[in-house]
């Protein structure tokens, strides 16, 4: 059994692959677009990826398209914004 930091390293290695990273993300970006709980949602809760992470812009999109509020976590006071017609506000 790997140890804690051990796994850490291993995950970080793992995901460091930019090509199994942006299969991943399509794969899961997919599979979240055509998840009836999101299909029937009005607003949703994304992330703004960092290098690293799986990549959710499609999904972004598609929500903003599809006049679905989209809420973000905010860094700099951990508030959360509602992204509309491109601009941020706060609740």
């Amino acid at each position: 059994m790997l140890s804690k930091d051990d796994l850490r390293k291993r995950l970080k290695i793992e995901r460091s692959n930019t090509t199994d990273l942006g299969n991943n993300s399509i794969i899961i970006t997919n599979k979240i677009l055509d998840h009836p709980i999101y299909s029937s949602s009005k607003a949703i809760l994304a992330y703004s990826p960092l290098l690293g992470e799986v990549d959710i812009s499609k999904l972004i999109d598609h929500a903003l398209e599809n006049g679905k509020e989209l809420y973000l976590p905010m860094y700099d006071e951990l508030r959360i914004g509602n992204i509309k017609d491109g601009s941020i506000t706060l609740p």
